[in-house]
């Protein structure tokens, strides 16, 4: 009920997705995570605690609703404690945790919805662009995503932020801005 794992993702990408998105006359809603930004009431935010209360929002959404896009830029958790605990784990103590996968929420959706255009994310750490390239290209096959925005977290620690974007014609955009 007190300690947690997380990242240091923001939900910032989501914000200024869902909000261009909305600007260009699309109906918007988004899912998000525990993070900190506000969201404007003209675009319709569910909030989502954990990897499985984002995967079932996502399938909600997908079986209810007309969607013509998914764009998956949410930075979950790939991995959760084995055991959720009911009380504090007190300090001073040393204390193991026993890390088990998360369902993968693209992968889930692309079932429920095989037809649905989807955009995937590829995060990396430290790597040269023909890797960050290969390595989404490989997820985009994996999941078969529509488009992949790829970037490198050693790129996007300052003001300005580098991604590739490769779509499945195989074209490869290079992109350099703030968010």
């Amino acid at each position: 009920p007190v300690r947690y794992i997380s990242n240091k993702a923001t939900g910032r990408i989501g914000y200024w997705l869902a909000r261009e998105a909305f600007h260009r006359g699309c109906s918007v809603k988004v899912i998000y995570g525990p993070g900190i930004v506000k969201f404007p009431r003209h675009i319709q935010c569910v909030r989502a605690l954990s990897t499985e209360d984002m995967l079932n929002a996502a399938l909600s959404e997908v079986r209810n609703e007309f969607c013509d896009i998914a764009i998956f830029s949410a930075a979950i958790l790939d991995y959760k404690p084995e055991k959720r605990l009911n009380e504090k784990v007190r300090s001073g103590k040393e204390w193991g945790v026993k890390f088990v996968p998360t369902p993968k929420v693209i992968r889930e959706v692309r079932k429920e919805s095989p037809g649905l255009f989807t955009v995937a994310f590829k995060l990396e750490y430290n790597v040269e662009k023909e890797s960050l390239v290969h390595k989404a290209k490989e997820i985009m096959k994996k999941y078969r995503a529509n488009l992949i925005v790829a970037n490198d977290l050693m790129k996007i620690e300052r003001e300005i932020d580098e991604y590739v974007i490769l779509d499945e014609r195989g074209r490869i955009y290079e992109f350099m801005g703030t968010k």
